[in-house]
């Protein structure tokens, strides 16, 4: 289902799948847009849609624009270990879950990591949005640097059937570090 034209400013819908294949357990958020994108050019494949902390406007992603910056002076391991005090509050996660986590956000390419953002940051759904016609659950922390609570209420107010969850006293590792409540939230979502 994630092939044809797509409505993301003119990206083919299979030029944003081709680098999904690649994705880590930490790059959740293309996958949300992924699934927004979809959802607007194939509705009747959908009964829903559900993200947490994506941006459907890519130019409004903080931090992103010195990725290539960062990771070319400090390598993968180090943007990695950085990312964490950004995703994560102090005491968010115990040790094992942390350093899961981290372990798992090191291992990802940075090529991937960098193709991945460059595809995010071209992307902007926003004159679309009000064409999404299933409904929608949007889980947003509080405190990402990455992706802002405005996105959510922005997306909220343009598409027609939408519902938006702000997790206080979070960061962008919101689906991680509260995934029980964000579990909690989706089945109750799902059983309306």
């Amino acid at each position: 289902c994630l092939r044809g034209p797509s409505i993301a400013r003119g990206i083919p819908l299979s030029s944003m799948a081709s680098p999904m294949k690649r994705l880590s357990k930490t790059d959740a958020v293309a996958l949300a847009v992924l699934a927004l994108a979809a959802a607007l050019r194939y509705p009747e494949r959908f009964a829903s849609v559900t993200i947490s902390n994506a941006a459907y406007k890519g130019s409004a992603i903080g931090r992103l624009p010195g990725w290539h910056e960062e990771i070319a002076r400090d390598g993968m391991a180090a943007w990695a270990e950085r990312l964490m005090g950004f995703r994560f509050a102090p005491g968010a996660l115990d040790c094992e879950r942390h350093r899961w986590f981290a372990t798992e956000q090191a291992r990802a390419k940075a090529h991937v990591v960098l193709g991945i953002g460059d595809l995010l940051a071209r992307t902007d759904l926003g004159g679309d949005l009000p064409k999404l016609h299933v409904p929608l659950l949007i889980l947003m922390p509080d405190g990402s640097p990455f992706v802002s609570v405005q996105q959510g209420v922005d997306m909220k107010a343009r598409v027609p059937d939408a519902e938006l969850a702000v997790f206080p006293c979070t960061r962008h590792g919101l689906r991680f570090s509260n995934s029980r409540e964000c579990a909690e939230r989706l089945l109750a979502f799902l059983n309306r």
